[in-house]
């Protein structure tokens, strides 16, 4: 088992997001901010590549990848950000708080398509 740690504001997290839940032109809505259970699930970068988090896809091929500042997650006041290792990834990170419409346009403003989706006509 991974031993819990302490993000520092500075680092970044990545977050994977199923093509079922944009407009098929790689831009970031709201509405993909979403709890898993009690939280959003996102990884670490100290432990993860990009590459890492859509391979962990079932299909990985079918989400794109968004890259999170921690410290900029945060500053929404009902967010939190918690390294949350699971047996089997270093990297599993949640974010917890409410994701009501506000605090997903402001997930929406500081992400970053990192790994965008490729679509064939």
């Amino acid at each position: 088992m991974f031993e819990k740690e302490e993000i520092p504001d500075e680092d970044y997290i990545f977050y994977r997001v199923h093509k079922n839940l944009t407009d098929n032109k790689n831009e970031i809505l709201p509405n993909v901010f979403r709890d898993k259970g009690t939280s959003m699930s996102t990884d670490w970068e100290r432990y993860s590549s990009a590459q890492d988090t859509q391979d962990r896809g079932k299909t990985p091929t079918d989400n794109f990848i968004l890259k999170l500042n921690v410290g900029k997650v945060r500053s929404k006041i009902t967010l939190q950000v918690e390294h949350d290792p699971i047996d089997d990834n270093q990297a599993h990170t949640s974010v917890l708080g409410e994701k009501d419409t506000e605090a997903r346009i402001h997930l929406m403003r500081i992400s970053k398509i990192i790994l965008p989706l490729s679509f064939h006509e």
